[in-house]
């Protein structure tokens, strides 16, 4: 006798190391994506594209999270490296926000309480990618510019 197996049976609660490995590969992901298509102000485009995308995380906006490349796009379109070269930047935007669908899935699916931290520090400094924290207690160290 053979046994039905459901989808859910398969659905398991995202392991700590797996969020804490995407959010970092994230944060890299966004760097690695200012570096390559924009030619000035790399720490403030890594910090509004990831703003935007935590931000949605945050939110639980899956469809919003999803469109966000297209809004990044336009509003990151004058900082560009090459014109030329928008069908790249561009896809590689919807590559960071699929990613992003990805990290929100697996907080959704754990246990525990997942949060962002701030995007300034007391002394006034920037955050250019906010810690990462379970419950309250920090996971990842926020990056300040």
């Amino acid at each position: 006798m053979s046994q039905i197996i459901l989808e859910e049976d398969y659905l398991q609660p995202a392991e700590d190391d797996k969020i804490i490995f995407d959010y970092r590969t994230l944060g890299s992901y966004i760097l690695s994506h200012a570096v390559t298509y924009y030619y000035s102000q790399i720490p403030e485009i890594r910090r509004h594209i990831g703003q935007r995308i935590l931000s949605l995380i945050s939110d639980r906006n899956v469809n919003d999270l999803r469109n966000a490349s297209s809004e990044l796009f336009v509003g990151l379109q004058g900082f560009a490296k090459d014109p030329g070269d928008d069908q790249r930047r561009r896809g590689h935007l919807d590559s960071l926000c699929n990613y992003g669908v990805g990290l929100l899935k697996s907080i959704s699916s754990n246990p525990e309480k997942w949060n962002f931290g701030a995007w300034s520090r007391p002394d006034g400094r920037a955050i250019v990618y906010p810690s990462l924290l379970k419950g309250y207690y920090e996971v990842v160290e926020s990056e300040a510019l």
